[in-house]
């Protein structure tokens, strides 16, 4: 398992993206996955540094990348602010005139789009979105 902790800044991401980068390269993700997975981890990091923690409050953003089953990547990206699912809300109805389409929730989507599976949980003060992306060639 391989983990990373940084404070939640957008000073960070550039870390957190090499990080995600480096680690889906050494478990063989290919290139079309890459791409998927360091857009679902950016939107969702991206999210927790812009809404989990009051303002000029400093967090941290945890995460931790995992190989099961020989082709099942899970990524784990935790943090301690308040407590939101990204995936209670509705998806966006993308196919309606973009006069008529809410705003936000696009990101959320397309990460749910791009992934095998997504999942949330809010347990003992902390937000756990789990994120998995299976890995064949």
């Amino acid at each position: 398992m391989h983990t990373l902790t940084t404070t939640a800044t957008l000073d960070f991401l550039p870390e957190i993206m090499a990080f995600i980068k480096k680690t889906s390269l050494h478990y063989k993700a290919n290139e079309e996955q890459l791409m998927a997975i360091e857009l679902a981890v950016e939107e969702a990091v991206v999210n927790i540094i812009s809404y989990a923690y009051p303002e000029n409050s400093l967090g941290s953003v945890n995460l931790s990348c995992e190989l099961i089953n020989q082709s099942d990547l899970i990524i784990t990206i935790y943090d301690t602010g308040k407590a939101y699912n990204p995936l209670a809300k509705k998806d966006p109805n993308i196919n309606a005139d973009i006069e008529h389409r809410g705003i936000g929730g696009l990101g959320v989507f397309l990460t749910k789009e791009m992934m095998d599976d997504v999942s949330y949980q809010y347990t003992k003060g902390k937000n756990i979105l789990t994120l998995k992306k299976i890995l064949s060639n």
